[in-house]
């Protein structure tokens, strides 16, 4: 509860400072009290099983297809999930690197962002996201220190660091379950 709690707070000081890509416009969000919290749906993601192991996510007016990697009995036709998720977080820190750029007039045709993860090879899930970011010569050091901060602003990387609480569980349908809310 007081994960939750203080997960909660944490949400709601986004949400009032949030200028992020992430932010959905009010009209898209379902208001909810859970666990006698205010919360909001943020996103609901829909996924459809497709034939061997691909899978199928559809939300907004996206649809994404995963696979496994042929070693994991996939087809290796499309990234993995895990995949998504680390693709994420660099694209979510090159955004802010584009956004810094773009209101300072600064070009980015010269910059490039790499994300390595490093893993604990005795604990896979303790995992390091090195975030590295090429800049070429002309850009000031100001600009430099301002990029940094850009890619501290990263939702992806608030979101992990935060620690998301899950909740799974069995709902009779998942249509009745949404009008619940």
């Amino acid at each position: 509860r007081d994960a939750l709690l203080a997960l909660n707070r944490a949400a709601q000081s986004a949400a009032m400072a949030s200028t992020t890509p992430c932010a959905r416009p009010k009209e898209r969000t379902i208001k909810l009290n859970y666990f006698g919290l205010y919360w909001e749906i943020f996103m609901e993601i829909k996924v459809n099983f497709l034939d061997k192991l691909r899978l199928e996510a559809k939300f907004d007016d996206f649809t994404v297809v995963a696979d496994q990697p042929i070693r994991y009995k996939g087809d290796g036709s499309a990234p993995g999930p895990f995949d998504y998720f680390l693709a994420s977080s660099a694209l979510c820190a090159a955004y802010f690197v584009k956004l810094y750029c773009d209101t300072r007039g600064l070009s980015t045709e010269n910059i490039r962002l790499s994300q390595n993860n490093i893993v604990d090879p005795d604990n896979r899930y303790q995992q390091i996201f090195k975030i590295q970011v090429a800049l070429p010569a002309d850009i000031s050091a100001i600009d430099r220190q301002g990029i940094l901060r850009s890619i501290e602003r990263c939702t992806v990387k608030k979101v992990v660091q935060a620690g998301p609480e899950f909740v799974i569980e069995v709902v009779e349908s998942l249509e009745a379950d949404a009008q619940a809310l």
